[in-house]
């Protein structure tokens, strides 16, 4: 499958590209190790993997992109890995396992886990500040990313899920969830030699709408086992969640798979090609 393929191929580069720049962030070894537990061959790089297909779709070209572009994904993966280090703690959602391995901090304690979610938040502004790109793109990437990672998106997602003050679910992981993966689609347009400064609304729509399809599925996951994290959590710790009505949330999914099919096809992407990627999200077990 397309996205698949694009999911094998964003792994390994961000994977590759880290390792080319990890010396020069001038980690001590102990928090090299750390972020290389945690990183190194650690989930399955959809973010990365979503930026590189949006590229793909509007130049049509599915190679490795230029290193400016593998460094936006590689920061955009940063901050989405500090934020699974900081919410596995026990002060937020206190888990023991996330991607199969023992959590940061039950391996080095509390104090390290935090301080190693801060180092991956910071040297991802880092990269995209040192990377090759143009000025006014690393701005317009700088900024995106901010705005989602910030207050305004992902940080008020975590809020909302940790106060549990939202009865509007779709808002809550709009802003957890949705936030960063349309982030993933506007920077693979703005990287695209097609793209503008400005992506249209509907990049932000499709990335948006993409989010909250992939947190439905990972809500109807959270009672499986083999997912890599600790199944039922969710249930146990009273979250609402869309599990509480599944027929609900599979409506839901077949509602948004509609909205994106057809967002897709203003933004002129290939025949199918949602089609690979909403069946690679339907279909996954983690």
């Amino acid at each position: 499958m397309e996205f698949e393929a694009s999911l094998r191929s964003a792994r390994e580069w961000v994977d590759a590209r880290y390792l080319e720049r990890r010396a020069a962030f001038g980690w001590s070894e102990r928090l090299a190790k750390q972020i290389d537990h945690v990183f190194l061959g650690a989930g399955k790089a959809f973010r990365p993997a979503l930026l590189f297909w949006t590229r793909a779709q509007l130049e049509g070209d599915f190679s490795r992109p230029p290193a400016p572009i593998v460094d936006a994904a590689l920061a955009l993966e940063f901050v989405h890995t500090y934020s699974l280090v900081h919410d596995d703690l026990p002060a937020m959602d206190n888990d023991d396992f996330r991607r199969g391995k023992p959590t940061l901090h039950r391996l080095y304690g509390e104090a390290d886990a935090i301080l190693a979610g801060d180092a991956l938040l910071t040297a991802a502004f880092e990269i995209i500040a040192t990377s090759g790109g143009s000025a006014e793109w690393k701005v317009a990437v700088l900024a995106r990313l901010a705005r989602a990672a910030g207050g305004a998106g992902m940080i008020e997602g975590q809020l909302l899920d940790i106060h549990g003050d939202s009865e509007d679910l779709e808002r809550l992981h709009r802003r957890k969830t949705g936030d960063l993966i349309a982030c993933a689609v506007e920077v693979g347009a703005l990287s695209s030699s097609v793209g503008s400064a400005s992506p249209t609304s509907d990049f932000v729509s499709l990335g948006s709408d993409l989010g909250l399809y992939f947190q439905i599925v990972d809500d109807l996951l959270d009672d499986a086992e083999g997912t890599g994290k600790t199944a039922g959590k969710d249930a146990r710790s009273g979250k609402k969640t869309f599990a509480a009505d599944p027929l609900a949330a599979r409506r839901r999914l077949a509602e948004l798979a509609g909205a994106t099919q057809s967002t897709s096809l203003r933004l002129g992407f290939r025949s199918g090609a949602i089609d690979s990627l909403l069946f690679f999200l339907s279909s996954r077990k983690s």
